[in-house]
């Protein structure tokens, strides 16, 4: 009986160890508005470059985006469809916004190019995240969604002129931007 207790304690301190390891670094404070901006601006960038109108930000439509967005970072999905079976559609109609065409492109990914990870005796002692720049996320961004056949055709769409972006952060140091476009 004695014995068992000594493992139980053992386990427990073994446990406990693992908790005391230094935290990884904190991601820089991005700052969603900016990278709102930022994924904007490289999204009109190749829009024009295609001979194409840049879009027109729509606070309604940017609303619906951020709502979107926030609501995939906390329950850590990716979709179209919100965590109340909500569509683009729908959400986009809460906003007051009457579109006869819509679309919705969504992204997520890392906030980090890499992680360096310390080791010593077997056991990490620290990790070193690289974290990747605000302009060099809004181009993966976009870079992503042209190289999606869906998204690139919702992104080049001449018909689609009004857009909307949301962008939130996730526990797991990741990021989710949501873009809503529709005609006007």
């Amino acid at each position: 009986m004695r014995y068992g207790s000594y493992v139980l304690v053992g386990l427990v301190l073994l446990a406990s160890m693992a908790c005391v390891l230094p935290l990884a670094d904190d991601p820089p404070d991005y700052d969603e508005e900016h990278l709102e901006r930022l994924v904007l601006e490289a999204v009109n960038r190749t829009r024009r470059s295609r001979g194409l109108r840049a879009f027109a930000l729509d606070r309604r439509l940017t609303e619906a985006a951020r709502a979107h967005s926030r609501d995939l970072a906390q329950w850590g999905r990716t979709g179209h469809s919100g965590s109340n079976g909500s569509t683009p559609a729908e959400r986009i109609r809460q906003t007051g916004w009457v579109a006869h065409q819509l679309a919705e492109n969504i992204y997520r990914g890392s906030l980090y190019a890499y992680v360096t990870r310390t080791i010593e005796t077997g056991q990490p002692v620290h990790e070193e995240y690289h974290w990747e720049t605000p302009e060099r996320l809004a181009r993966l961004a976009v870079d992503g969604w042209m190289s999606s056949p869906g998204h690139r055709t919702n992104m080049l769409d001449p018909d689609l002129q009004m857009a909307g972006l949301g962008v939130a952060f996730d526990a797991e140091h990741r990021w989710v931007v949501t873009l809503d476009m529709a005609s006007n």
